[in-house]
């Protein structure tokens, strides 16, 4: 977990001890809990899993500070269930849910990252929103920066829908922040260049961690999305094209097609 969001876990904690035991919670807590959300819906990014640990924050703004009134054993027991099941939701599962951190590389150089556009003359664009257009290709680049290069790190994912995934977990890894640099300084010098081609309808940041290992390591490593067959391929300027389903049908029909081969 972030650090504002352990703070927002530990007033949750303490707020449901208050409210179970049918005791006010304090003025102070209330403040400390509403800085600590708005903090980290600034610097941190708001996501999905802390959405219990807000509500129960929030519902302190509805007078939810006051003491409960005296009750019954199964009134009492109540409390103490329903509490219970907020800190389950609003501090254990975004504890067992972090926000990854990508492994450190282990070059000696600082990571630069940039972007291109390839555009193919020869070939007409099928999917995205100019279809018959020049066929384009986003290409991600990371490459040796040049010593005390400093800046904000890239984002791990920059958007679109992650190999069908649902949109909480989409949104989780939208979160992630990697090694590199945007637009950092090459380092001087002559550099050997891999080329990475993703799997068909797989995520584009897929091997993420070994391209900013070779980075670190002296390689400039250009990765190349496939439009309509990556299942999302991301451009620059923020549009992105998702995976076409229409190709794998299309190759469906033509193995079906395909005359039948081997040794029986």
């Amino acid at each position: 977990m972030r650090p504002f969001e352990w703070l927002i876990a530990a007033v949750v904690a303490v707020i449901e001890w208050q409210w179970a035991g049918g005791r006010r919670v304090p003025l102070t807590l209330t403040a400390i809990g509403l800085a600590a959300v708005v903090a980290s819906q600034v610097a941190e990014g708001q996501r999905a899993v802390m959405w219990p640990g807000y509500a129960t924050v929030a519902a302190l703004l509805g007078g939810a500070r006051a003491p409960r009134a005296p009750s019954g054993i199964v009134r009492r027991l109540a409390r103490w269930i329903l509490a219970l099941v907020v800190v389950v939701l609003g501090v254990v599962l975004p504890w067992a849910w972090p926000v990854m951190k990508l492994p450190a590389p282990g070059g000696p150089f600082p990571i630069g990252t940039t972007w291109l556009v390839v555009r193919d003359s020869s070939r007409r664009e099928r999917f995205g929103p100019t279809p018959h257009g020049i066929r384009e290709f986003p290409v991600k680049v990371w490459y040796p920066a040049a010593p005390g290069a400093s800046g904000p790190a890239g984002r791990y994912m920059t958007g679109g829908n992650a190999a069908g995934l649902p949109p909480l977990l989409t949104q989780q890894l939208q979160l992630v922040r990697t090694h590199a640099i945007d637009d950092a300084p090459i380092a001087e010098g002559r550099w050997p260049v891999v080329i990475f081609s993703h799997g068909y309808a797989s995520p584009v940041e897929q091997n993420t961690p070994q391209m900013e290992a070779l980075a670190s390591r002296g390689y400039v490593v250009a990765r190349l999305a496939h439009p309509g067959e990556s299942s999302w391929a991301p451009f620059p300027d923020g549009h992105g094209v998702p995976f076409d389903t229409a190709v794998t049908g299309l190759l469906e029909r033509r193995a079906a097609a395909a005359p039948a081969t081997g040794r029986g």
